[in-house]
């Protein structure tokens, strides 16, 4: 705390600063009194001079000779923006991650973007106000630089957006004196330039000094929109790349006050969802307004230049702060010591570290809408409490016991599952995986039939192991191993197949395929009712009857891989084979049966079941207590909670909204599925039905960052996968269209 004279020092450099902010004010004010002056003396001398007056009010011209003399003035100048870029944009990044990239494209595009004509070099800046400003002037992303007849010379907030219940003088960047501070404050500060430079230490940065901080940044870029100004009536715009850049981003000075009111915290996680269009350089392919229809989660209807806010569901759940291995650390973790074969999804990977229900939450605690479910395996919601505790009360009392032993964990859910099927299907082995399930299945249908012939449908996935590898139909996940015995039928697709949804006509495929490729007997046709990774593809009605009895008729078994559409996600009913009306020899299980726990299971009749009886078989962790105490809550969780009546609704809803989206994008192409379990496939042209494979990646990076994420597949990578938890609700469905409804009008 100062005292005696060091409170009339403090005055005395208070005075000081607010004279010298009263210069930079009357500088402005001359700015904009040569300025006017100009803009009479061009329409005066317009036929005489023309290409010697720097047209601030619509065009700067600036004359190819005069450019050439000052070619090394400039270069030096440039090479000063780029470091002033280099400091800028790490600071940027930490104030706005999600926006970071597209501001530093927009740097990019702004400081490159020329337009020549007759010799001269053109920048483009408009005019708020001036009735000369066409509508279609007023439409253009060059920015719209705010020039009135008060103090004010930047298109920024009011004090108004700074009004908080904690709010004072020194937090306002309109305040005169925002850094002052007592000598025993400074040596509590942590300097811009030091957090620049080490990011990771923004966590342990007290509250008052991030205040300060975000005044930092807000006075950077208000200072910089002026010295745009004061510079361009001395004829400097050309050199001034860095002020260009800026002034550029008419709307950001208001996002970033924005963000502050609506987090409140330093780094800006709804931020994604309230960008303005003018930030993006991209123009979308297929230009419609956004519309606002009855379910949607718009806070506004969105003008040409109107920022969207998009309203996440609310969610009464707050994770507890992390204090882990930071994104960085992981990604060289995982380059270091796992295989060089795994990958991650989107540019900048998230480190998720908490799930609730279907959210998740990265390590910064941003909430985001889980759509893909974990690939189709959580299904009653992350870390549901009753799951969790059937597995942390397993856990307790016995973690492991073979099979070799008796246990109740793995006995009730046996009789809990069974119960769950059809016919004769009663006996149940259990497995760690769904390609484990399928391995399984596989084996004990040449065993039974005596035949080693398998029959599967093109654009299928099974697994990857040297069995279920043959059976997958999409080259991308097959290696150059023996895979022999597989026959791949023709995809009865409705979407790209040449019969449309006549389904009889594909089944006819597998009996020529019988007749032709094969001894006239088969082991087994297998087949997912809806394919999950072959990019959500229903197959044609009328197709798996069919095929069923054609097999059947050579002596083969029909093996149902339910993998991905089991335990009640179609909504319609608990398994996908069911909608079809068919009955299958073996069932295959995996994903959704343990919610997140590695477990899988194979049902078959008692009769094939006995095939194994001829050797030895055993699995050692086939029916852990701890995995199947989970898929036996997973069950009565489904049922407790009426969760597959939920995806039938939910679902219904959610497909009605997405094929709403179709009528109003060309882009996309096909709208499938049933229940929770659905497919959005994007095209370039909708005759050709071409693969819109990098518009999908771009779609599905932008929802993220607007706090949606979903999953994508396909054998051509143009399909949205849409497979949330189960618990999904109509207003999550309503976010997730609308989400992708701003992503794409932004394309």
């Amino acid at each position: 705390m100062l005292v005696g004279g060091g409170a009339e020092e403090k005055q005395e450099q208070l005075l000081i600063k607010a004279k010298q902010k009263r210069e930079v004010l009357s500088e402005n004010a001359r700015f904009e009194q040569i300025w006017r002056s100009r803009k009479g003396k061009n329409e005066a001398v317009e036929d005489e001079a023309v290409h010697d007056i720097y047209r601030l009010y619509d065009v700067v011209q600036v004359d190819e000779e005069e450019k050439e003399n000052e070619v090394q003035e400039k270069e030096d100048i440039e090479l000063q923006d780029h470091r002033m870029m280099a400091q800028y944009l790490p600071l940027l990044r930490e104030v706005l991650s999600t926006a970071a990239v597209e501001i530093e494209d927009n740097i990019h595009y702004y400081t490159s973007r020329r337009a020549f004509s007759d010799d001269n070099v053109y920048d483009f800046y408009a005019v708020k106000g001036d009735p000369n400003i066409t509508e279609t002037d007023s439409a253009s992303q060059f920015p719209l630089v705010q020039v009135d007849d008060d103090d004010t010379y930047y298109d920024g907030p009011d004090d108004s957006e700074y009004e908080t219940d904690d709010s004072n003088a020194e937090n306002s960047p309109f305040s005169e004196y925002p850094d002052e501070k007592t000598p025993e404050d400074e040596d509590d500060v942590v300097s811009t330039d030091h957090l620049m430079r080490n990011p990771s230490l923004r966590a342990d940065i007290p509250r008052t000094d991030l205040k300060n901080l975000k005044v930092k940044v807000i006075h950077f870029i208000i200072n910089m929109r002026i010295q745009a100004l004061t510079t361009g009536w001395t004829m400097q715009i050309h050199c001034s790349q860095m002020t260009r850049a800026l002034m550029a981003m008419r709307k950001f000075t208001m996002l970033v006050v924005l963000a502050m009111k609506i987090s409140g915290n330093f780094v800006f996680g709804p931020m994604h969802r309230i960008l303005s269009k003018t930030l993006s350089r991209r123009i979308s392919h297929f230009p419609r307004a956004i519309t606002q229809s009855p379910f949607s989660t718009l806070a506004n209807t969105a003008g040409e230049d109107d920022a969207v806010l998009l309203k996440m569901p609310p969610f009464d759940y707050t994770p507890p702060p992390y204090a882990g291995t930071s994104a960085d650390e992981i990604i060289k973790k995982r380059k270091a010591f796992l295989s060089p074969s795994i990958f991650h999804f989107y540019d900048d990977p998230l480190n998720l570290v908490d799930g609730k229900m279907q959210y998740l939450f990265d390590d910064r605690g941003r909430r985001y809408l889980d759509a893909f479910g974990g690939i189709a395996t959580v299904y009653c919601g992350h870390c549901h409490p009753e799951v969790v505790d059937a597995i942390v009360s397993q856990t307790k009392r016995l973690q492991h016991a073979t099979i070799l032993y008796l246990n109740h964990a793995i006995a009730d859910f046996a009789e809990a599952l069974a119960s769950k099927l059809p016919g004769d299907l009663k006996v149940v082995f259990f497995t760690n995986s769904g390609t484990e399930a399928n391995e399984l299945a596989l084996l004990m249908s040449r065993l039974y039939t005596g035949c080693h012939d398998v029959i599967s449908i093109r654009n299928g996935y099974h697994g990857n192991a040297a069995g279920t590898m043959g059976a997958t139909a999409q080259s991308s996940y097959k290696f150059n191993v023996v895979q022999t015995g597989v026959h791949h039928a023709q995809n009865p697709d409705q979407y790209r197949g040449i019969f449309g949804s006549d389904g009889l006509k594909y089944a006819r495929d597998v009996d020529e395929m019988i007749t032709y490729g094969t001894s006239g007997r088969v082991a087994a046709f297998i087949a997912e009712a809806i394919q999950g990774v072959g990019g959500i593809m229903e197959l044609a009605p009328g197709y798996l009857p069919a095929v069923y009895s054609t097999i059947r008729k050579a002596g083969g078994l029909c093996i149902a891989d339910e993998v991905q559409s089991g335990f009640a996600r179609t909504g319609s009913h608990f398994w996908g084979f069911e909608f079809h009306g068919v009955v299958p020899d073996i069932v295959t299980m995996a994903k959704g049966i343990g919610n997140g726990i590695p477990l899988g299971a194979v049902v078959t009749t008692p009769e094939i079941a006995k095939v194994l009886t001829q050797r030895n078989y055993f699995n050692t962790f086939g029916g852990n207590p701890v995995c199947t105490a989970a898929g036996h809550a997973v069950l009565k969780v489904i049922e407790k909670e009426n969760l597959q009546q939920n995806a039938f609704n939910v679902g219904l809803h959610l497909k009605q909204r997405l094929n709403s989206l179709k009528e109003k994008y060309e882009i996309i192409g096909d709208v499938r599925g049933r229940g929770l379990m659905l497919g959005v496939e994007l095209v370039t042209d909708s005759h050709l039905k071409t693969p819109a494979k990098a518009e999908t990646a771009h779609v599905m990076d932008q929802m993220k960052e607007m706090g949606v994420l979903i999953g994508k597949g396909g054998f051509l990578g143009n399909v949205f996968r849409i497979t949330p938890p189960l618990c999904f609700t109509k207003e999550d469905a309503d976010f997730l269209v609308d989400v992708m409804d701003y992503t794409m009008s932004k394309m």
